[in-house]
């Protein structure tokens, strides 16, 4: 007979051995270090056949009654006629991490239950961002891209069990983006029984309008979900305005001309006067303009990725209103002055 026949038939066989009949199971459970939790096993007799219950913890059995295993009971007193041999285990530690199952001896075959993990569950030790698979950014850090590249993203939870679920989210702007992302990476942790988990998205391109938006590394952990941000912080060359063509100062008042670009890092200026450097402030500012301020003048702006030249501006400083009208006034003054003399 096929042996594969033979072991179905077995399987069959003992599972209904004297009526005895599997209620409830144990099931795959994540406990907490130092937390409570129970273990099911209960199951029918309704011939009342004798029998001995044992549980077993890695293949090997346990005398839950026994001194060796304090943290270790059954629940229900009258488990002999009511046949529910839940087990409570307390102060769950690294030990019970194992591989678990009940088993109802009698004098055929023995019938087993089926088989349930315990995993002590480790909560998430920390998580980061990385960029471009070299740099490391924690949880509310600003994280560097440059426009109009490609910018790939990770983030990564270490030393948790089980493994975490991840997705990273892009929101700016009442806009809101799940990235794909790659397969899972999974490692194991620095601890015994952890692990480390990251998964990898690709922005295919960076925009400026991303400046100031949040990364999120969405985490799901037994049933908790986790956010860690970040922010976009993307990087250009300045593109700088351009100056008036012709523009006056008025002689003996204040003037003021602005150099103004846009660029990330902020940039430094520069003004020059005639091809010459005049001064490093974003501003161009004259107390009381006088003719020796004429000329042509144009600025810079530059920061670390580039920098940008302003169109040149001819500046002329000419007479006000005033002082027109003043010369005016002189000149009518000196002609009437004049007349009466010569009358």
């Amino acid at each position: 007979m096929n042996n594969l026949l033979v072991v179905g038939f077995l399987a069959i066989l003992s599972s209904t051995v004297s009526g005895f009949e599997f209620i409830t199971e144990p099931e795959d459970v994540y406990v907490y270090a130092g937390e409570t939790t129970t273990l099911e096993c209960s199951f029918s007799n309704p011939e009342g056949a004798a029998y001995i219950l044992n549980w077993y913890r890695g293949g090997a059995s346990k005398d839950i009654e026994s001194p060796l295993y304090p943290r270790y009971s059954y629940v229900d007193p009258d488990r002999e006629t009511s046949y529910i041999y839940d087990i409570k285990i307390i102060d769950a530690q690294l030990e019970d991490d194992d591989d678990w199952f009940c088993e109802i001896d009698t004098a055929s075959p023995p019938i087993r239950s089926g088989e349930a993990t315990l995993s002590l569950a480790m909560p998430i030790q920390s998580a980061f961002f990385t960029k471009d698979n070299e740099t490391d950014y924690q949880p509310g850090e600003d994280i560097d891209f440059l426009y109009n590249e490609e910018g790939i993203i990770s983030c990564t939870t270490t030393n948790s069990n089980p493994p975490t679920d991840i997705k990273i989210l892009k929101v700016g702007d009442g806009e809101l983006v799940e990235l794909p992302l790659e397969e899972a990476y999974i490692t194991d942790g620095s601890t015994e029984k952890s692990y480390n988990t990251m998964v990898t998205a690709t922005i295919e391109k960076v925009w400026k309008k991303d400046n100031g938006y949040s990364l999120i590394c969405q985490v799901e952990h037994l049933g908790e979900t986790y956010e860690y941000n970040a922010t976009m912080n993307v990087m250009y060359d300045p593109v700088i305005n351009d100056l008036p063509m012709k523009i006056d100062a008025i002689r003996g008042t204040l003037f003021k001309q602005s150099c103004d670009a846009d660029g990330n890092p902020t940039p430094s200026y520069v003004w020059y006067k005639d091809n010459a450097s005049y001064s490093e402030q974003q501003q161009l500012t004259f107390d009381s303009a006088k003719d020796a301020d004429t000329g042509e003048y144009h600025c810079t702006a530059e920061n670390s990725l580039g920098m940008g030249t302003s169109s040149v501006m001819e500046l002329t400083v000419v007479d006000g209103a005033s002082t027109i009208a003043a010369s005016i006034t002189t000149v009518l003054f000196t002609l009437i002055l004049a007349r009466m003399v010569s009358s």
